[in-house]
């Protein structure tokens, strides 16, 4: 048996079958595979920290912008039916007789209104994704001046939607849990997008 440890280093015992330090293998097999094992995570290591493996922030910024961009086209199908429906005065009816026609009207307004925002967003979002992936100088303006727009329409929209009680006493509360969590970790991304853009000023712009 080695009287040092293979995997730290550390003085072993006569009979000690581990090593008290690190806990690795003392035999003469276990040695090789902890020496084997320190080799391979060393190499993936090296090769992890390797510059050209290295995903700069900018593409990061971009996938978070390209998962954005779907959840906005997800969202344009159901705005666009609750937009006809409630211009067309069938919303009531659509929703099997749920509301009034007040509310009908309120709803074709906010429903008409999200459509529009969506529609804007995916006019921005597309080619700011491509500039994000390019390192395109005015990708970094063109993020900085809209974020924090879309953060505000998109807040108030939601903030203001119209609300029919008995359509949302007959959504499970698994679905509302489920779409406030969503809504939190939409907040987190867009948070952490805002911060790899903004550490990526210096690739971007120069």
């Amino acid at each position: 048996m080695p009287n040092h440890c293979s995997n730290c280093g550390a003085a072993l015992d006569g009979d000690s079958k581990f090593c008290d330090s690190c806990g690795a293998s003392t035999s003469v097999t276990g040695a090789l595979a902890s020496e084997l094992r320190s080799e391979i995570q060393a190499s993936v290591r090296t090769f992890a920290q390797a510059p050209g493996m290295r995903v700069a922030g900018p593409v990061w910024a971009g996938v978070i912008e390209i998962f954005c961009m779907t959840l906005t086209v997800a969202s344009l199908v159901p705005y666009l039916l609750l937009a006809i429906l409630a211009s067309g005065g069938s919303l009531v009816a659509g929703l099997g007789g749920v509301g009034d026609e007040a509310q009908t009207e309120s709803f074709a307004i906010w429903a008409g209104a999200a459509v529009l925002f969506s529609l804007v967003q995916i006019s921005v979002q597309l080619p700011l994704a491509i500039g994000l992936f390019q390192f395109k100088r005015w990708a970094y303006g063109l993020y900085m001046w809209t974020v924090v727009p879309f953060l505000l329409v998109g807040g108030i929209l939601h903030f203001t939607r119209p609300s029919i009680e008995e359509l949302e006493k007959r959504v499970p509360l698994s679905i509302s849990m489920a779409v406030t969590v969503g809504e939190f970790v939409f907040v987190a991304l867009i948070l952490f997008q805002v911060y790899l853009v903004f550490r990526s000023k210096d690739t971007l712009v120069n």
